[in-house]
């Protein structure tokens, strides 16, 4: 049920935000402040065509091409849509060799990606599609992020960034204010996430229950009911003891941010 619930969750954001879907356009989404592109005149929106009369298709050929010309002067064809009429232009400017950090040589962010909103009709067959696909992501990075929490635990690293319900809290907060697919969009997460969590062979949980159906059907016979009760109650144990941790490192954490987005900031770093 988590991951049904998962799946509904995306099912729903992708039905009325649209389908993310890659295209041959590489767009420019962001141009820093006195860039080389700011400064030739490039603005989002523009669709880039040619580097040097190279024919550009996808992010990695424009960056490609950009990177081999560091420090030249480069000519790029660009694709300008105002007011529904398109025209071309041609821009000349030099890509930076030590540009700023987190800015790029031209100082743009593209993306190939658009929005696509498929007929009303199709929406919620392909929002259940793409929701299978992300409930499958998001159930993979959740086994990632236990595999890297388990590998620090070993290595003698606290995991840092784990929430525990004063987390979860915090971030449903934020996610409301931000609007209702957002929260339902972190619904889905979470929803995933406790499924994952839910199967994995651990006693007390319904994988450590699903565990001894398989040790019964191996050796042909049950497991001593009082055995396997006390090894769920120290399962359950460790659990709870497990949650406090967590949740004190929430709280202490909170008072250290001093507000709740201030909380989510420390989580994120």
């Amino acid at each position: 049920m988590n991951f049904l619930l998962g799946i509904l969750a995306f099912a729903i954001v992708y039905t009325f935000s649209g389908i993310s879907r890659e295209t041959k356009n590489v767009s420019i989404l962001e141009v820093a402040t006195s860039s080389p592109a700011q400064v030739a005149g490039i603005i989002v929106g523009d669709v880039v065509r040619q580097v040097d009369k190279v024919t550009i298709s996808s992010v990695g050929e424009f960056t490609k091409a950009i990177d081999a010309k560091k420090g030249k002067r480069v000519t790029l064809l660009i694709e300008r849509t105002i007011n529904e009429k398109t025209e071309e232009k041609k821009i000349s400017l030099i890509p930076r060799e030590n540009p700023p950090e987190d800015e790029g040589s031209l100082g743009v962010v593209i993306s190939n990606f658009e929005v696509y909103y498929p007929p009303v009709w199709q929406r919620p067959f392909l929002g259940i599609y793409y929701g299978v696909k992300e409930a499958i992501y998001w159930g993979g990075m959740v086994l990632s992020g236990f595999v890297k929490i388990f590998t620090d635990l070993f290595a003698g690293h606290a995991p840092k960034d784990l929430a525990g319900p004063v987390g979860i809290f915090a971030i449903t907060s934020q996610a409301a204010k931000v609007g209702i697919l957002a929260l339902i969009n972190f619904v889905g997460i979470l929803s995933i996430n406790l499924g994952v969590v839910n199967i994995l062979p651990f006693p007390a949980l319904d994988g450590g229950r699903l565990l001894f159906v398989l040790i019964e059907k191996v050796f042909g016979r049950k497991v001593v009911p009082k055995v396997e009760a006390i090894i769920h109650t120290v399962g359950m144990g460790i659990l709870i003891l497990a949650l406090l941790v967590v949740t004190f490192s929430d709280i202490r954490r909170l008072i250290t941010a001093g507000s709740l987005s201030g909380f989510i900031d420390s989580m994120v770093k």
